[in-house]
C-alpha cells in the first residue's frame, strides 16, 4: 500500500458535496476534540494526571477538565492555571505557583513546562493552613488543583495524616547541591517537603549554584534569614513562609539574586516589597489580605505585572498608589473608588474584576471604550452602565459574574452589541424575560453552569450554542423540540434538496439519558452529540446513536459484545455519510478482543480510489480520549490489539502507559491511513516495540514521542509524509542517518542536545521563512553550532548556559541572527565574544551569571558564581 496517496475520505471530499456551514462545524469538531489539552500549558498538566494512580479517580479529573471549556473553543486548557478560564486573565495559585518557574521564553518549552507542573505538585495549596494538602495530595485524591473558575483560595484541609517531613543534616544537603550541579551546570534545587532548616544547613545551601533554591521552610528565623542572604543561586523560592517577622525581613533583603514569596498572608516590610518587586517577570501575591501605603508604594515599582489576588477592600489612598504600576490585576477587589485605579485598569485587554458591584457612569465610560474583553459583575451591569457598554466600539465580549440581578432591558443592550460574546457565568437559569430577549434578537447568551434543560423557549433561543458543561438533567419535552429541530439541507447539481446531519451537542457532566428522552432527542440526525460521563446506555439507545450521529462520544468504560453490535448495526443503516465523525470511548479501560472485532468488522467501509489517491471510506475510532488526553485506563491486550490493526480508518488509542512488543505486533498490520498513540508508553519505546511499529503499512503518528532511537521507526517515518515528532528531546547518534532521510518539514521544535553537525543542517535545509524555533535547547556542539552558522534566518535557541568558546565564535560569524533570549549564565570568554558579536541578541547581556571555572572541584558543575568586592554579584 503506497501510504503516501492514502487518505481518510473526510479530507478528500469535494467542495460541491458538503455546505460550507457543514465544513465549518466539522472544523468545529476537530478543534474541540482537543480543546482540552490544547497547548503545550494543557500537556503538562493532563501528563500529571495520567501518573494518578487510580482510573476512576483519573476519569472524574478528566470530566471536571471538561467542564472547563466553554463558548470558546480555544479556552480550554487556560482555565486549569486562569481564574477567568481564559490566558491574560489573573491566574489562580495554582497557575500562579506554575508561573513562578517559567519566563516568557518558556512558555514555548512543553518540556519546562511540564518540568514546572511536576515540581508545584509538592507544593501546599494553601501555605497559610498547618495541614494544607499539597497540589499533588488534591490530585491523587481526585480534585483539581482549584476548582474551576474558583477565585478564592484553597481552603481544603488534609484528610489523612501529614506525610513526615523530610529533615537535612548539613552533609546531606551538600551531596544535593553535588548531585545536582553535576547534572546541570544551572540547575534547580528543590526541598518542598522540608519544612524547617537550620543556620548550618542554610549556610550550606547558600553555596548552591543555579538557577532555583526551593526551599519548603514555614518560618524564617534571622538566623537563617542570614545565611540564604549569601546565597549563590539565581532566585530562591521560600513558597510556604506566610509572614516574616522584621529582623529576618531586614536579613533576608541582602539576597543578591531573587527573592519570591508567594505564600505571604502579611508584608510589612517596605524594604523586604522593594526586594520582592526587583525580579523580572511576573509578580503575584494570591494570599496577601492587606497592604501598606509604603508597601504599595515599594511593589509597584515592579516592572511587569503585578498581581494581588487577595486583597478585597482597599483604601482609595492606596488604590491611587496601585494605579503607578506598570501593569495591575486585583481579582478579589470589592469596591472601584479611585479614577486613577479605573483608567489603569482599563488598560487591561482583558479586564478582570468580577467582585465590584457598583460602576458610576465615568467609570463605565472607560471601561466600555476600553479594548479587549471584560469580566465583571452582574449586579454592576445597571441599565445605564450596559446602554454605555452596548454603544462601545472597542469591547470584544463580555463575562458577568454572580448571580444578579440584572434586567432584561440591560440584558437586552447587552445582546444587541457587537461584542464576539456575552457570557453569564454564574446563572443556573435565565429569566423568562431573557429568554425573550434572546429569541427576539435571534442571540443567545452562554449560561455555563446552566443545570437543567426544562424550557422549550430558552433551548430555542440557544439553539446556536453547543456545549452545555454543566447539565445533569434534559426533560422530555426539551429532547421532542430539540429532537424535532430541522436538519441541514443540501442541494444537489440536478437541484434536488437533502437533508443531511447537522448540529452538536457537548454535554460534559450529563451521564443518565434515559431510552425515551434518548428516542426524542434522535428522533433527527446530528453531526455530533458527545455524552463524555455517561457509562452505561441501552442497546436500543446505542443503536439509534450510531444510526443518527454522525460522530458521538460516550464515556462508557466497558463495551460488552452487545453494545458494540449496537453501535455498528446503527451505522450500517447510514450509509451516507462515508467517514465523516466515527466513535470516541474516552473512558474505554476494558475492551476485549470480541468486543474490538465487531467494532472493527462493523466499522470498516473499504477504500476507493479518485485517480492515484486511495481514500478510506471508514469512520474513525477514537480509545482513551481526544489529542492529549489525561485518562490512562486501556488495557491493551496483544489480542485486542491484533483486532485493532485490522481497523481501514484513523484510529487513536491515547494515554497508553504500556505498550509491549507483542501488543504492537498485533498492530503492525494496521492498513491506515493514521495510527495516533498517545500516553507515556509512547515517549520512549523499546527496540522491539518500535520494530514492530515500524512494520505498520499504515501511517503511524507518534506525537508524544521524546526520544528517536530506533532505526526502523526513522525508517518508516521517512516513508510517510508530515511530520509529528516535534515533541522530540533527544535523538540518539546511530538514528541521525535514519531520521534524516525524511524530506517534509523538519521541525524538531523540542530538542534539548544537538551534538550532530548533519542533523543540524537537516532543520534548518527546509526552513520556515521566518526562520527556525529550538527553544527547549540546552546543549550544542560547536561542530552542530558551526553548521547552524551558515544559516542566513533567524535561528531561536533556548540555551540557557553557554560557556562553550567554540560555540560563542560559531554564533558571532553567523550569517543570520542567533536569539538566545534564554541565556542566564556564560563564562567571561563567552561573554567577551557575546559583547562584540553583531548577529547574536541577547535581551540584556549585563544581567548574565558570570561563570568561572572552579579552582578547587573543576568537575562540580564546572563553574562557580563569583563574589565581588562589593557584595553584589553581576546580574
Amino acid at each position: 500500500m503506497n501510504t503516501k496517496h492514502y487518505v481518510p475520505r473526510s479530507l478528500a471530499l469535494r467542495v460541491r458535496i458538503i455546505l460550507p456551514q457543514c465544513l465549518i462545524l466539522l472544523l468545529v469538531l476537530a478543534f474541540r476534540g482537543e480543546a482540552q489539552a490544547f497547548g503545550p500549558f494543557g500537556f503538562g498538566f493532563t501528563e500529571q494526571i495520567q501518573h494518578v494512580n487510580d482510573p476512576e479517580t483519573a476519569r472524574m479529573l478528566q470530566l471536571k477538565l471538561g467542564q472547563t471549556i466553554g463558548n470558546d473553543i480555544w479556552s480550554g486548557s487556560c482555565a486549569i492555571c486562569h481564574l477567568g478560564g481564559r490566558g491574560g486573565t489573573p491566574r489562580n495559585v495554582f497557575g500562579n505557583a506554575i508561573n513562578t518557574f517559567l519566563s516568557q521564553e518558556d512558555y514555548n518549552t512543553p518540556g519546562r513546562i511540564g518540568e514546572a507542573v511536576r515540581r508545584v505538585l509538592d507544593i501546599p495549596a494553601n501555605p497559610t493552613l498547618p495541614d494544607s494538602p499539597t497540589f499533588g495530595e488534591l490530585l491523587q485524591s481526585g480534585e483539581l488543583p482549584v476548582p474551576i473558575f474558583s477565585r478564592a483560595v484553597p481552603m481544603v484541609r488534609r484528610k489523612g495524616p501529614a506525610p513526615l517531613a523530610e529533615k537535612i543534616t548539613v552533609d546531606e544537603a551538600r551531596k544535593r547541591i553535588q548531585q545536582i550541579e553535576s547534572e546541570s551546570r544551572f540547575g534547580i534545587l528543590q526541598l518542598s517537603k522540608t519544612d524547617e532548616i537550620s543556620p548550618e544547613v542554610a549556610n550550606t545551601l547558600a553555596e548552591f549554584r543555579g538557577e532555583f533554591l526551593i526551599l519548603g521552610i514555614r518560618s524564617l528565623t534571622p538566623e537563617v534569614a542570614a545565611a540564604l542572604a549569601n546565597s549563590q543561586a539565581e532566585t530562591i523560592w521560600l513558597h510556604s513562609i506566610s509572614s516574616v517577622s522584621p529582623a529576618a525581613a531586614e536579613a533576608i533583603v541582602d539576597v543578591r539574586g531573587h527573592l519570591v514569596l508567594t505564600g505571604l498572608a502579611e508584608l510589612n516590610s517596605p524594604a523586604l516589597a522593594a526586594k520582592l518587586a526587583k525580579r523580572p517577570g511576573l509578580l503575584s501575591f494570591p494570599y496577601l489580605k492587606q497592604i501598606t501605603l509604603p508597601v504599595a508604594t515599594a511593589l509597584v515599582q515592579h516592572k511587569g505585572s503585578l498581581t494581588l489576588g487577595g486583597l478585597t477592600n482597599i483604601p482609595p489612598e492606596i488604590q491611587d498608589q496601585l494605579a503607578e504600576a506598570s501593569v495591575i490585576h486585583l481579582p478579589n477587589l470589592k469596591s472601584l473608588d479611585s479614577m486613577l485605579l479605573t483608567k489603569k485598569l482599563a488598560e487591561n485587554w482583558r479586564l478582570f474584576i468580577p467582585d465590584v458591584d457598583f460602576l458610576n457612569p465615568d467609570q463605565a465610560e472607560w471601561f466600555a471604550n476600553s479594548k479587549g474583553q471584560k469580566f465583571l459583575s452582574a449586579a454592576a451591569m445597571t441599565d445605564s452602565v450596559a446602554e454605555r457598554f452596548s454603544q462601545s466600539m472597542k469591547a470584544t465580549s463580555i463575562v458577568l459574574f454572580g448571580k444578579g440581578p440584572i434586567s432584561d432591558t440591560a440584558f437586552g443592550f447587552l445582546l444587541r452589541t457587537r461584542f464576539a460574546g456575552l457570557e453569564l457565568r454564574d446563572i443556573e437559569s435565565p429569566t423568562e424575560g431573557q429568554i425573550r430577549v434572546m429569541t427576539e434578537t435571534k442571540r443567545a447568551a452562554f449560561f455555563p453552569q446552566l443545570k437543567k434543560l426544562d424550557s422549550v423557549p430558552l433551548v430555542k433561543a440557544l439553539s446556536g450554542l453547543v456545549t452545555f458543561p454543566s447539565v445533569v438533567e434534559i426533560t422530555p419535552d426539551v429532547a421532542d423540540a430539540l429532537g424535532k429541530m430541522p436538519e441541514g439541507v443540501r442541494t444537489e447539481r440536478d437541484g434536488t434538496t437533502i437533508s443531511i446531519p447537522s448540529g452538536q451537542l457537548v454535554f460534559s457532566i450529563l451521564d443518565d439519558l434515559p431510552p425515551e428522552t434518548a428516542r426524542l432527542l434522535l428522533q433527527r440526525r446530528w453531526l455530533s452529540l458527545s455524552f463524555p460521563a455517561m457509562q452505561d446506555t441501552s442497546v436500543e439507545s446505542l443503536k439509534a446513536m450510531g444510526r443518527q450521529t454522525v460522530s458521538l462520544t460516550l464515556g462508557l468504560t466497558a463495551l460488552p459484545p452487545e453494545l458494540a453490535t449496537a453501535y455498528v448495526d446503527g451505522i450500517s443503516a447510514d450509509t451516507s455519510r462515508g467517514n465523516q465523525g466515527g466513535l470516541t470511548l474516552p473512558y474505554l479501560w476494558n475492551l476485549s478482543a470480541e468486543s474490538a472485532r465487531i467494532l472493527v468488522r462493523g466499522m470498516n467501509r473499504g477504500v476507493e480510489l479518485q485517480g492515484k489517491i486511495r481514500i478510506s471510506r471508514t469512520p474513525s475510532l477514537s480509545i482513551g480520549g481526544s489529542y492529549g488526553s489525561a485518562y490512562s485506563g486501556l488495557k491493551l491486550a496483544p489480542e485486542v490489539a491484533a483486532e485493532l490493526g485490522q481497523f481501514e480508518g484513523t484510529l487513536m488509542i491515547s494515554s497508553l502507559r504500556e505498550l509491549s512488543p507483542e501488543s504492537a505486533a498485533g498492530l503492525a498490520k494496521f492498513p491506515g491511513p493514521y495510527l495516533r498513540l498517545f500516553g507515556q508508553a509512547t515517549h520512549t519505546l523499546a527496540p522491539e516495540t518500535a520494530a514492530e511499529l515500524a512494520k505498520i503499512p499504515g501511517r503511524l503518528l507518534l506525537e508524544e514521542l521524546k526520544r528517536v532511537d530506533s532505526i526502523p521507526l526513522c525508517d518508516k517515518n521517512a516513508r510517510d509524509f508530515g511530520w509529528y515528532w516535534n515533541r522530540v528531546e533527544t535523538v540518539a547518534p546511530e538514528a541521525v542517518p535514519a531520521l534524516i532521510q525524511f524530506k517534509g518539514l523538519f521541525d524538531l521544535g523540542g530538542l534539548v542536545v544537538l551534538d550532530s553537525p548533519i542533523l543540524a543542517q537537516r532543520i534548518i535545509d527546509l526552513s520556515l521563512s521566518t526562520g527556525r524555533n529550538l527553544h527547549a535547547l540546552q546543549r550544542i556542539s560547536p561542530e552542530a553550532a558551526a553548521v547552524f552558522a551558515t544559516f542566513d534566518k533567524p535561528l531561536r535557541l533556548g540555551l540557557t548556559v553557554l560557556d562553550d568558546v567554540a560555540v560563542a565564535q560559531a554564533f558571532a560569524q553567523a550569517k543570520g541572527k542567533i536569539e538566545l533570549k534564554r541565556l542566564k549564565a556564560a563564562t567571561p570568554e563567552v561573554i567577551a565574544i557575546l559583547k562584540n558579536s553583531k548577529t547574536v541578541d541577547v535581551p540584556n547581556l549585563e544581567s548574565l551569571y558570570l561563570l568561572i571555572q572552579s579552582q578547587e572541584d573543576p568537575k562540580r558543575g564546572g563553574f562557580q558564581l563569583p563574589i565581588p568586592k562589593n557584595g553584589e554579584t553581576k546580574r
